[in-house]
C-alpha cells in the first residue's frame, strides 16, 4: 500500500489536479486492501467436502467441457485458462451477471463479434459456437493467449470462422467499419480508456459494445466512457458479484449437497472487488 501511495504522490509531478490524484490514489489503496482480504480469506470445508471438491475438479478437468451456461458444449483443449479462473467457466457460472446480455446478442442474430482481450477464447469461441453465421475477430497481446484461443477453435471445429490478431488499437476498430448487428467485447485491463476514442465511438454508432471497466486503475474511467457513449448508445451498468454473493446465490446440480464454503471454493473468480461492465446498446 505504501508503494501505491508513493506512486500517487509522484503523479502530482505530472501536473494533474490534486483532487484527481487523491481520488485515484485512495481508490487504488482501497482496492489493494480489499484484494489482500479476499486472497487471504479461506473457505473452510470438511475433509469429506474436500474429497467431493477434488472429485468434481477431476471430472471437469477430464472432460474439459463447459457443461452449463450460455456456452454449454464448448470444449477446452486442456484444463487451462489465461488470466482467469477455469472451474466456474466449466460450470457456466463465470461472469453470470452477463448471461442476459449474451443471450440478447445471440437472439438478435449478431453477424460480427470483435473480442478485444480474448485470453484463451472463452467468449470468442463461445460466440462463434452460438452464432454459426457470425464472423469472430479476437485480439490479445499475449502469444500464449492467442495460441490457446486458436487451439480451442480447432478443438471445436471453429478455426475457419475465427480470426486472431495481436494488438487492437483505435484505428483497428475504425478500419473494421462495423455496422448493425455487430458486437465489440472489450476486457483489456484498463486499455479501454485509450481504445474508445471519440473517433472510435463515432465509428461504432451502429454497433453494440460491452466493456469491462477497470475503475481501480482510473477512478474516472467509467464516468468518462459512459458520457462519451451516451449520445449514440443506451447505457446500462452491470455490477459484478463478490465471491461470497456468488457462492450464496449461484447453484447447479453439480454443487448440490455442498456447503456455502465449498461452493465458494469452486466458484471464486478472485476479483479485487466489485467490478462494473458497461453495456452500450446502439440506438441506430
Amino acid at each position: 500500500m505504501a508503494t501505491i501511495l508513493h506512486n500517487g504522490l509522484r503523479e502530482l509531478a505530472r501536473h494533474e489536479s490534486i483532487a484527481t490524484v487523491i481520488d485515484r490514489t485512495l481508490l487504488r489503496a482501497m482496492t489493494f486492501y480489499r484484494q489482500c482480504r479476499l486472497r487471504s480469506r479461506q473457505f473452510s470445508v470438511t475433509v469429506l467436502e474436500e474429497e467431493k471438491i477434488a472429485g468434481l475438479i477431476k471430472r471437469l478437468n477430464s472432460t474439459c467441457e463447459v457443461i452449463r451456461g450460455p456456452f454449454a458444449g464448448l470444449r477446452y483443449p486442456s484444463a487451462d485458462s489465461c488470466g482467469s479462473v477455469l472451474l466456474s467457466k466449466f460450470l457456466g457460472a463465470y461472469e453470470s451477471e452477463l448471461h442476459p446480455v449474451i443471450e440478447e446478442v445471440i437472439a438478435r442474430g449478431c453477424e460480427v463479434v470483435v473480442d478485444v482481450g480474448c485470453a484463451e477464447g472463452y467468449y470468442a469461441n463461445g460466440f462463434a459456437m452460438r452464432l454459426p453465421g457470425a464472423q469472430v475477430l479476437a485480439f490479445d497481446v499475449s502469444p500464449k493467449a492467442r495460441a490457446a484461443c486458436q487451439q480451442m477453435a480447432e478443438t471445436n471445429g471453429l478455426a475457419g470462422r475465427l480470426e486472431i490478431g495481436e494488438f487492437c488499437c483505435p484505428q483497428t476498430l475504425i478500419d473494421l467499419q462495423l455496422g448493425p448487428k455487430s458486437l465489440v467485447l472489450a476486457d483489456c485491463e484498463g486499455y479501454e480508456s485509450a481504445l474508445f476514442t471519440p473517433e472510435v465511438i463515432q465509428s461504432l454508432k451502429q454497433s453494440d459494445v460491452l466493456v469491462e471497466m477497470h475503475d481501480f486503475l482510473d477512478v474516472h474511467l467509467s464516468t468518462r466512457l459512459c458520457d462519451a457513449f451516451a449520445p449514440t448508445h443506451d447505457v446500462r451498468i452491470i455490477q459484478s458479484s463478490e465471491d461470497l454473493q456468488r457462492s450464496a446465490n449461484f447453484d447447479c446440480p453439480e454443487l448440490e449437497g455442498l456447503s456455502f464454503s465449498a461452493r465458494g471454493r469452486i466458484l471464486t473468480e478472485s476479483r479485487p472487488g466489485v467490478m462494473l461492465w458497461a453495456w452500450f446498446r446502439a440506438r441506430a
